[in-house]
């Protein structure tokens, strides 16, 4: 999987989507899915809320007020079980201040 990375400005929310796939390209199916949001140094800020929007399709957001992001670089967390085994990816966020 690839590292992805989101932006968004300060005062603003950011919707994420986290797809779990076979090697073919196919949804299947995940349980214990989680996502964390941790500042630049790993240290974890919020557990964030999934939604199973369907088979392999997990949605959450990210409100920067309600974080209480600033400006800088953060790293969100996901992980799950799929087909017997653990999967974890880490994708990036930047928060820029909006001008």
């Amino acid at each position: 999987m690839r590292t992805r990375t989101f932006e968004v400005f300060t005062g603003s929310t950011k919707g994420l989507k986290f797809e779990v796939v076979d090697q073919e390209g196919n949804f299947i199916n995940a349980t214990n899915a989680t996502a964390n949001l941790y500042d630049a140094d790993m240290a974890l800020i919020s557990a964030l809320e999934l939604v199973n929007d369907s088979t392999g399709i997990f949605k959450t957001s990210i409100d920067t007020t309600a974080l209480g992001l600033t400006a800088g670089k953060y790293v969100i967390e996901f992980s799950c079980v799929a087909n017997g085994n653990t999967y974890k990816r880490r994708d990036y966020l930047y928060v820029a201040d909006f001008i």
